[in-house]
C-alpha cells in the first residue's frame, strides 16, 4: 500500500537530501569565505624578529595554513545523459528542455559536470555544443572539454564507469541497471508509472530533473 511505497523509497529521498545539503553548504561557505578574508601581516612581523631561515619556515607554514583554510570544498563529480533530460530535438533543431535549464545551469555552477550525448556524427556534436553555449552553460562553469559523445548506450555506461562520478543521471533503465552495482548514487529520470515499483537504495526515481535539483 502507500506506507510500503514510502518505506521502499526512503533511500531515494536520502540520496536527494544529501545532494541538496551539499548545494546549501557550498553556497553558505562561499558567502562566509568572501566576508571573512583579511590580509595578514604575520609573515613580515616574524621576519623582523627571527633569523632568515626561521622566518622562511614560519612564512611557509603560515601560507600553507591560509591556503588550506581558504580553499572551497571540492565540487562533486556528476555525469549525465542529455537527451530527454536536458536536450531534445524539435523541428530539426536541438533545444534545451525548458523546465530543466535552471537545474542544468545550477549543476554547471556548483558541480564538476560531465555531459554525455549519444550521437553518430560531427554535425550533431557541433549543434549540441552550440546549444549549450547559447544557453549560458559554458559561462556558468561547464568545461567544454567535458561535453562528451558516445554512439551507443554501452559506450555511455563505459565512459561513466571510467569517470567514477559521485552521481549519474540517466533516462535509460538499461544504463541505470548496468551502473547500479558500481556507483553510490544514480538518478533515473522517467515518466513511466511502473518504474516507481523498482526501488533500489542507490537509485532516485524522478519524473524530471528539476524535481531532483529545484531552482535555488
Amino acid at each position: 500500500g502507500t506506507n510500503s511505497f514510502y518505506s521502499k523509497n526512503m533511500g531515494i529521498y536520502g540520496a536527494l537530501a544529501a545532494i541538496a545539503s551539499f548545494f546549501a553548504f557550498y553556497t553558505v561557505y562561499r558567502r562566509l569565505l568572501r566576508g571573512n578574508q583579511r590580509p595578514s601581516s604575520s609573515s613580515s612581523s616574524s621576519s623582523s624578529r627571527t633569523s632568515e631561515s626561521t622566518s622562511a619556515e614560519s612564512s611557509s607554514r603560515s601560507t600553507t595554513s591560509s591556503v588550506s583554510k581558504g580553499l572551497p570544498p571540492s565540487p562533486l563529480k556528476f555525469t549525465s545523459a542529455t537527451w530527454n533530460i536536458f536536450l531534445r530535438k524539435e523541428e530539426g533543431s536541438i533545444v534545451i528542455v525548458p523546465e530543466s535549464l535552471s537545474s542544468l545551469l545550477q549543476l554547471c555552477r556548483q558541480m564538476d559536470l560531465y555531459l554525455i550525448t549519444r550521437c553518430d556524427d560531427d554535425e550533431t556534436e557541433n549543434r549540441v555544443r552550440s546549444c549549450l553555449e547559447q544557453n549560458g552553460c559554458f559561462l556558468a562553469g561547464l568545461n567544454p572539454h567535458k561535453v562528451l559523445f558516445s554512439s551507443t548506450v554501452l559506450g555511455r555506461s563505459s565512459m561513466v564507469r571510467q569517470i567514477e562520478p559521485h552521481t549519474h543521471i540517466d533516462d535509460d533503465f538499461a544504463v541505470v541497471s548496468a551502473l547500479r552495482p558500481h556507483l553510490k548514487n544514480l538518478i533515473y529520470v522517467t515518466t513511466s508509472p511502473a518504474s516507481s515499483s523498482q526501488s533500489y537504495p542507490n537509485v532516485a526515481i524522478v519524473r524530471s530533473v528539476d524535481k531532483a535539483f529545484p531552482p535555488s
